[in-house]
């Protein structure tokens, strides 16, 4: 059982540090031993394409794609029955299952709010409500201790009814009322999902309102009477890897096969599928309608729906679309994962930026020329710093930076023409993680969260007008923290590449390589791993052991919360 806690930031550019010792630790040098040798063959035969022909020769177990078929079933059947041996026959299991249970549906949890309309939605799931409860309440009712909560949609109940294993998957709400929702539910938690049409005050399915067929759709609201749509229209309209690459029109009353041809990319493209997004302004104005086709995990191209024609975008291939600026002139803000120029004005990789749409579309360039980079750079990060969540806006913008792993909430305030930005912090402990939760354009206000490896959440509501925030709610300690202590270390990889991370420890830990460590680290697909206080973890295994060790870097992607959205 682990007893000491390693968190390994897997990306160098990734924020958070705390110390930078000039001498490696006993962890660091354990780091050093464990790092694998190379490989001493080459990796296996791949296809040279993605033909269904070419890769069914290749793949020996390409099989398993049949999810519900006997053989995948029975095949995960018998992995789980080695991993149950193995779990259930220590004699601390079935004590630490309860333990981390009974936290994790604990009735003292911080519910997370999202705005919805004049009031706050929550998902809630616990002991009784295992599928969950889509709930509702007041601002004000939300800052007590025990808010008055109305139910919107029972899933337990939903599924007892209509005798399916549906799972919540989420919320789509038409602004500004945002009375009618596009809710997704997935039979048994696949990734595909069934989207039926909610009327939030009726508080129930609209008849003969919008309704999917289970697939991977990509949905947005255009108004009351219209979707933009990303999904299986049949043979010939996904991609290899079975997601969507066309965008259609869908009206109110409307079959699917008779929607209208809005985007098409290619059965080629890589990435996860065409997206359409309507962004809107404080009262539900359409600002702007933004497509993105991936190319593949990380690369993609823009383009912004002008009337009935889909127009490119000149923006990066290695780009984040956070949202769009609508006072004055419609601004698009974005992150750029690679450097770019435009206009003659260079950006480096990392930056956040806040563009004239017209500036970005074909010649004639658009509206005016560029002439400092602080008229359209918001924040260009160190080589340790990094912008994480993004939240957007009528005329300023709030961010999540890391700097060295130590995160903040800062909001961006455009001083006018040539004036670049101003960065005012919100209120927030040092070298702590940061989230950016739900907001509201139209009332101004932002929840945001901060924590630490020892430290419970603290849920707090912004200003962004006066640039003040106050704690609504902290979650409750469910361990005695004061005996640990956080350290902050760096490790050098091969390529000289210094990766940062935590131990967490007992502050009497024998640091001589006796003690027993738990490492963990995450990197892939550019995600990294905000790091977070492990209630059911801290409860029973590490502590028991005496160590604990947690992963850490920058803030990971936002996580993908059941939830209500907003369009």
């Amino acid at each position: 059982m682990a007893a000491l806690a390693i968190s390994l930031a897997a990306c160098a550019a990734a924020p958070e540090q705390q110390a930078q010792p000039t001498a490696e630790t006993p962890a660091q040098q354990t780091a050093r031993v464990a790092e694998p040798a190379p490989a001493a063959s080459s990796p296996p035969h791949m296809p040279k394409d993605l033909a269904p022909d070419t890769v069914k020769a290749s793949d020996e177990f390409l099989w398993l794609e049949d999810v519900n078929g006997k053989k995948s079933l029975d095949w995960v059947k018998e992995q789980n029955a080695k991993t149950d041996a193995v779990l259930k026959g220590d004699p601390r299991y079935e004590t630490f299952r309860k333990e981390a249970l009974a936290i994790l549906t604990a009735q003292d949890r911080t519910p997370e709010p999202q705005f919805r309309g004049d009031g706050i939605d929550n998902f809630w799931q616990d002991a009784k409500q295992v599928r969950g409860l889509w709930r509702r309440t007041t601002l004000e009712s939300y800052q007590t201790e025990k808010p008055k909560w109305q139910t919107v949609l029972d899933i337990d109940a939903l599924a007892k009814r209509e005798k399916k294993n549906w799972i919540f998957k989420g919320a789509d709400c038409l602004q500004p009322e945002e009375t009618r929702c596009l809710v997704s539910l997935s039979d048994g938690g696949k990734d595909a999902v069934v989207v039926r049409e909610f009327d939030t005050v009726e508080k129930k399915f609209v008849q003969n309102g919008f309704s999917l067929p289970e697939g991977k759709h990509r949905i947005a609201w255009m108004d009351n009477d219209t979707l933009l749509v990303a999904t299986d229209f049949g043979p010939g309209s996904l991609t290899e890897s079975g997601y969507p690459f066309m965008v259609k029109a869908l009206n109110r009353g409307q079959k699917l096969a008779n929607a209208v041809d809005v985007f098409k990319g290619a059965a080629r493209d890589g990435g996860y599928g065409v997206s359409p997004d309507v962004m809107r302004g404080s009262s539900g104005q359409v600002v702007a309608v933004v497509i993105t086709r991936p190319l593949d995990t990380f690369r993609q191209e823009t383009y912004e729906l002008v009337g009935v024609r889909p127009v490119k975008l000149d923006l990066p291939q290695r780009v984040t679309v956070r949202g769009v600026l609508s006072n004055g002139q419609p601004r698009l803000v974005f992150s750029i994962e690679e450097a770019w120029k435009i206009n003659n004005t260079s950006a480096q990789a990392g930056a956040l930026m806040a563009v004239p749409m017209g500036m970005l579309k074909p010649p004639p360039p658009g509206v005016g020329a560029v002439l400092t980079t602080k008229d359209i750079t918001i924040f260009e990060p160190t080589a340790r710093q990094s912008v994480e969540e993004v939240a957007v806006f009528d005329d300023r913008i709030v961010a999540a930076l890391y700097d060295n792993v130590r995160g903040r909430a800062v909001v961006f305030s455009d001083k006018g023409e040539f004036g670049g930005w101003t960065e005012t912090a919100l209120p927030s402990p040092e070298n702590s993680a940061i989230h950016l939760g739900s907001y509201s354009r139209k009332a101004r206000q932002l929840f945001y969260s901060y924590e630490g490896f020892l430290t419970p959440s603290t849920l707090s509501l912004a200003n962004v007008d006066a640039f003040k925030a106050g704690v609504v709610k902290k979650s409750p300690e469910k361990f005695d923290a004061s005996k640990d202590v956080v350290e902050q270390f760096e490790a050098t990889s091969r390529d000289g590449t210094k990766a940062p991370y935590f131990l967490v420890r007992p502050k009497d830990a024998q640091m001589d390589g006796s003690t027993p460590t738990m490492m963990f680290g995450y990197g892939g697909f550019r995600c990294r791993i905000r790091r977070s206080t492990s209630l059911s973890l801290a409860s029973c295994g590490w502590r028991r052991a005496g160590r604990m060790s947690s992963p850490t870097s920058a803030a990971a992607a936002s996580s993908a919360r059941p939830g209500t959205r907003r369009r």
